[in-house]
C-alpha cells in the first residue's frame, strides 16, 4: 500500500481494479442504469455527438445498376446532440485507530472497505439520476404514457400479456425496430410472477417441470413476448443521517417501459458519457493523508453525463429530434 505524505494525493489503481469488479457486478445489487445508458468514453468534458434519426435510416433507394452507370448514392443528413459531463465524488476517512483494529482481523481490509463504500455511494447516486430520466413525472411528460387495463398487482384481473403485446407493433412503427426489453422495478416483477394471465400461460407451456412459485425473469419475458426483462432492484435509505432506516426502491413501482437500447449509429435511448481523462475505468480512486483527523482519506470520483439521445437547435437546449422518445413506450399506473 502506498503511504502518502501530507497533502500528497496518490492514485490507487490496485483499489480501482477492485472497484471495476464491483461495478461489473452491479447487476447483483439491482443497478440497471448503465444497461440502459451504456458508458461511452469521450476525450472532452463537453461536446457534441452525431444523431442519426430514423428518417435517415429507413428510406428506400433503388440499388439497381445498369452497365457503365454510376451506383446510386444515399444522401442523408445527420443532426447533432450535445453532452455535458459533471464531476461526482465521495471521500471516506479511515482513522489510524480504526485501521489498527481492522488490520488485526485482515490486513488491507480498511483500504478496500473505504474505497468500496465510497464507490457504492457514487453508483447509487448515478442509479437515481438515470431512474429519474425514465421513471418519473418528468419522464412521463417527455415521453407520454400508455395506461394498462388493470394494475399489475390485481393478480386475478391484470392482463400484462395483453397490455404489452398491444404495444409491440406500435413500438416497431415508432422506433423502426422491435424493443430490446421491458424495464420494471423489483416489486412490479414480483407482481408479474403472480398475475393469473402469466401463470396460466407458463404452467400450460412448461407443465409439471416448472416451479410456478419462482418464475424467473426470463420466463416472464417469454410469456410477455419480449426479448428480456430488465429488473431494477436497487434500494436506498431515504431517512436522514442518524435516523432509523427507511428502505425503498430507487426505481418507481408506478411505471414500466418497453425500450430499445440501441447505439449511436442506429438510434436508441442514450449513453452515459464519461470524460475518460478524469473518470478512470469507471472510477478514479485516490488516497491522501490528513493529520487533522489522524487518518487517511480515500476519494472515489468520476466525471459523467447521463444523456438521452436527442438533437438540439443551435441554442443547445431546444430539442429538434427526440431519438430517445422514439425508442421507449412508458406505461404508467402499473401498481395500485
Amino acid at each position: 500500500m502506498p503511504t502518502p505524505v501530507l497533502d500528497t494525493v496518490v492514485r490507487r489503481p490496485d483499489l480501482g481494479g477492485a472497484i471495476v469488479e464491483m461495478f461489473e457486478a452491479s447487476g447483483s445489487m439491482g443497478y440497471i442504469g448503465t444497461q440502459l445508458l451504456p458508458i461511452q468514453n469521450v476525450n472532452e468534458n463537453a461536446g457534441v455527438y452525431p444523431v442519426i434519426t430514423k428518417e435517415s435510416l429507413m428510406k428506400n433507394v433503388n440499388p439497381a445498376r445498369a452497365p457503365k452507370s454510376a451506383y446510386v448514392r444515399t444522401n442523408y443528413d445527420y443532426e447533432r446532440g450535445s453532452y455535458m459531463t459533471y464531476e461526482y465524488g465521495v471521500e471516506e476517512v479511515i482513522d489510524d485507530v480504526e485501521r489498527s483494529l481492522f488490520d488485526q482481523e485482515a490486513g488491507g481490509m480498511a483500504d478496500m472497505l473505504a474505497a468500496k463504500r465510497a464507490a457504492n455511494y457514487l453508483m447509487r447516486a448515478q442509479e437515481k439520476r438515470i431512474a429519474n430520466l425514465f421513471f418519473s413525472t418528468t419522464a412521463a411528460t417527455r415521453f407520454g404514457t400508455t395506461s394498462v387495463t388493470n394494475e399489475w398487482d390485481d393478480y386475478a384481473n391484470a392482463t400484462p400479456i395483453s397490455d404489452i403485446k398491444a404495444q409491440l407493433n406500435n413500438f416497431r412503427l415508432k422506433a423502426g425496430n422491435a424493443p430490446d426489453a421491458l424495464v420494471v422495478n423489483w416489486e412490479v416483477y414480483n407482481n408479474l410472477t403472480q398475475c393469473a394471465q402469466i401463470v396460466d400461460q407458463i404452467k400450460y407451456t412448461f407443465g409439471a417441470a416448472l416451479d410456478i412459485r419462482n418464475l424467473s425473469a426470463a420466463q416472464v419475458a417469454q410469456a410477455l413476448g419480449v426479448p428480456r426483462l430488465i429488473v431494477a432492484g436497487g434500494l436506498e435509505d431515504t431517512a436522514g443521517q442518524g435516523l432509523d432506516s427507511s428502505i425503498s426502491d430507487i426505481w418507481s413501482n408506478e411505471y414500466a417501459a418497453l425500450v430499445r437500447i440501441g447505439d449511436m449509429t442506429s438510434g436508441g435511448l442514450g449513453r452515459t458519457f464519461s470524460w475518460a481523462p478524469e473518470s478512470g475505468s469507471p472510477f478514479v480512486v485516490e488516497q491522501y493523508r490528513e493529520n487533522a483527523v489522524r487518518g487517511d482519506v480515500y476519494r472515489v470520483r468520476h466525471y459523467v453525463g447521463e444523456t438521452l439521445y436527442a438533437s438540439v437547435e443551435a441554442d443547445n437546449t431546444t430539442i429538434l429530434s427526440d431519438v430517445a422518445n422514439d425508442n421507449i413506450i412508458l406505461f404508467d399506473n402499473v401498481t395500485t
